[in-house]
């Protein structure tokens, strides 16, 4: 149990994933729970395997089958006899959460092999299974799979459960799923270069903002490729291409489909200043002591704070709102101070304030309470600094 503990409480800081300049890519690194895909041949991604295990190799393990390394009695490294008939799924989700409880980095044995000796099936049930328990520890696994030997029926539901979906190929490095990243990290293709072992993300390719725009598009319109392919005067190969970022379209092509689908270029790219949509993680950045922002980017309307309260304890929020304010409080008994006012919520009781700011908000029980705080805009110049923080005390 301390040990799990370690991971949680560890769990809010960013965690390098060994290449610099794939942390860049991801935007500040891996995140707490993410669970990362690779797809592609073991030479291109074993090298970032290897690398993200390397960066703190005190507090990471590999789940191998037996032989791959030659030895399977390291301390780092737990081996799998994927062909012993006591090798089963529930068998392998065990061994890999057991030391997701020990670990904050996990190299877990390659999928396409677990598809190779156990099945579909098998290859699905083992990554569905674990992901989830190994998120809600904290603790980031990478899970390599060839994508030439597994099929998209396998591929497919074990993306949709990852938190972050990464495909190298030779040359280029795609990321096909980034959660709770900023937009322009979904999608983006990059250069791929391993030399004598050390992987580095090179420069974005514009090909792969194309490809995810492409892909968008052609969801939200219910298009198919030949579809697509008859507005935009081009071959449906020629848009196959484009989405996988193989090749470009020449910009009187995307004129003429913008044109015809009532949209724009940036739009297409992913560059409009507000995301469709945006996912905010608990562990989000500290702001003040007791408060953590989920969201309050430039452009949005609305801005999402995550309060946590001391037993017994108080908190002032850091601005003083000029404008409509949201109270949900998750867990625990709160007393909200509104100045004339002090209404009480519990656990899933909501208030919304109109006028007068919120002043603070007090934990009533001996346990830790937490709240959810939105704001109807971001703070700005029309928000009152309290002396650049917030007070929090008993």
């Amino acid at each position: 149990m301390e040990e799990e503990a370690r991971v949680r409480d560890d769990g809010a800081r960013r965690l390098s994933s060994g290449v610099a300049s794939l942390d860049a890519r991801l935007d500040q690194g891996l995140q707490a729970g993410d669970n990362v895909l690779w797809i592609g041949p073991p030479e291109l991604t074993g090298p970032f395997c290897a690398a993200f295990t390397s960066a703190d190799p005190a507090d990471a393990c590999r789940v191998e089958t037996v032989g791959r390394n030659g030895s399977g009695d390291a301390d780092d490294v737990v081996a799998v006899d994927l062909a012993d008939p006591a090798t089963t799924v529930s068998s392998l989700v065990a061994t890999v959460v057991e030391h997701g409880r020990r670990h904050r980095r996990l190299w877990v044995v390659r999928l396409d092999e677990v598809y190779v000796r156990l099945g579909a099936t098998a290859a699905v049930d083992l990554y569905t299974r674990t992901c989830p328990q190994l998120f809600d520890l904290g603790a980031v696994a990478y899970w390599p799979a060839d994508g030439e030997l597994l099929p998209r029926s396998v591929l497919d539901p074990i993306g949709r459960v990852a938190q972050v979906v990464l495909e190298a190929r030779p040359g280029c490095l795609r990321v096909l799923k980034a959660e709770s990243r900023p937009v322009s990290v979904q999608g983006s293709l990059s250069e791929l270069h391993v030399v004598r072992g050390t992987p580095t993300v090179g420069r974005e390719l514009g090909a792969g903002r194309l490809a995810e725009g492409l892909r968008r598009l052609r969801k939200e319109r219910t298009l198919s490729q030949k579809q697509l392919a008859a507005l935009a005067g081009v071959t449906p190969s020629a848009i196959s291409q484009a989405e996988t970022g193989r090749r470009g379209l020449s910009l009187e092509t995307l004129l003429m489909l913008c044109e015809r689908l009532s949209t724009s270029i940036d739009e297409l790219l992913g560059l409009q200043a507000t995301p469709r949509r945006l996912l905010a993680r608990r562990e989000g950045r500290h702001v003040a002591a007791g408060i953590r922002v989920l969201h309050d980017g430039p452009g949005l309307r609305s801005a999402l704070y995550r309060v946590e309260l001391p037993p017994l304890g108080s908190v002032t929020p850091f601005v003083a709102h000029k404008g409509t304010e949201t109270i949900l409080v998750a867990r625990g008994l709160v007393l909200v101070d509104l100045g004339d006012d002090t209404p009480v919520l519990r656990s899933g009781d909501a208030l919304v304030v109109t006028r007068d700011p919120v002043k603070g908000w007090t934990n009533l029980t001996e346990e830790p309470a937490e709240l959810f705080w939105m704001l109807d805009a971001a703070p700005g110049a029309d928000d009152v600094d309290r002396a650049g923080g917030l007070a929090a005390g008993d």
